[in-house]
């Protein structure tokens, strides 16, 4: 294709250059444009309105007009911005459409390369759309014969089908973000896991109102818990040693009507191990009622047995201590000096 005879106006080439508008283009991460069904749709919608040969989706940059989609002409992927029709479309503030009946007898489009050239359009009709309030490109439908034909009703169509092909646009970006959010989550909980994992602490989720328990398999294999399926609140008490249920119950409600931080060390029935377990409040509802408690359990059981031994060690040698030097606490008597 021929570079276009005339350049864009002034004003034409500022508004496809305002730094707001290329801004949203860029957020959008839309460039360059791939062929995408949904848009399909509205172009071939959009010529059967006007019972035209072609119909365009378009995004216009500072240089360059991408073409989302195309009803009518194949392999037609950018076109220099010189060329395009829709960038006077993104120029036209405050009209919600550009309509020119003959391009040839336009000097803004008589020596363009479309009209000169293959296809040799000679008719146009875009709406823009309109993303973040900036206009990214339009919606367009083209013939090669001019028409002087268009009625209200098409012309409301088309402005119609360009703000339903704005809110698709919308819609993929919130998508797109989503879908870049839950893999960094995922991500960011499998490290976390692995974390977890790796250093043997429990975690999990107590849902208050429900009573369910979401926990990694380091706190069920730490509670003596089954394996799989669900975990009741009940369950997790029912692990505890009988004897530490009392404290640990005593904690969970200094949490729940304090805010202070939930905090115990119990025994584990089945298996025998010391836990301390530490967890949080991290919602409440609108009366102030416990709905999330999170948390983590540490398996300290090694650590009891060392200072326990440590403990024992001690006590031995002190009383070693005492047999050696005789020292007898209860009947200690107070040294009398020498008599001269």
């Amino acid at each position: 294709m021929s570079e276009p005879g005339n350049p864009l106006p002034h004003a034409v080439r500022d508004a496809v250059a305002d730094i707001g508008r290329l801004e949203v283009l860029n957020v959008l991460d839309v460039l360059p444009s791939q062929p995408d069904p949904d848009f399909d749709r509205l172009t071939r919608l959009a010529a059967s309105v006007f019972d035209s040969e072609f119909a365009l989706v378009t995004l216009v940059d500072e240089t360059t007009q991408f073409f989302k989609s195309c009803f009518g002409v194949d392999d037609l992927e950018k076109s220099p911005v010189d060329a395009s029709f829709c960038a006077h479309t993104i120029a036209a503030k405050g009209q919600d459409y550009l309509l020119v009946p003959d391009l040839a007898a336009d000097v803004r489009f008589a020596n363009n390369p479309f009209v000169t050239n293959t296809p040799y359009v000679r008719f146009y009709v875009g709406a823009p759309i309109v993303v973040h309030g900036q206009r990214l490109g339009s919606l367009c439908v083209l013939a090669t014969t001019p028409r002087n034909d268009v009625t209200p009703a098409q012309i409301e169509q088309l402005i119609d089908l360009a703000n339903v092909a704005s809110t698709l646009f919308l819609l993929k970006e919130e998508a797109r973000i989503r879908a870049r959010t839950s893999s960094a989550l995922i991500r960011e909980e499998w490290r976390h896991a692995l974390t977890l994992e790796a250093g043997k602490v429990g975690s999990w989720v107590w849902d208050v109102p429900s009573g369910e328990v979401t926990c990694n398999e380091t706190f069920r294999h730490m509670h003596g818990l089954a394996e799989q399926g669900p975990i009741s609140r009940d369950q997790v008490f029912d692990a505890i040693h009988p004897r530490d249920r009392d404290a640990m119950k005593k904690a969970l409600v200094a949490a729940f009507d304090d805010g202070v931080d939930f905090e115990t060390e119990a025994r584990a029935l089945e298996t025998g191990r010391w836990l301390i377990t530490r967890g949080r409040v991290y919602q409440r509802d609108g009366q102030g009622q416990p709905i999330t408690l999170m948390g983590v359990s540490l398996d300290v059981t090694e650590n009891k047995k060392t200072a326990q031994q440590t403990e024992q060690l001690l006590r031995e040698t002190q009383s070693q201590g005492q047999e050696h030097t005789g020292d007898d606490p209860v009947h200690r008597t107070p040294d009398h000096p020498a008599k001269s």
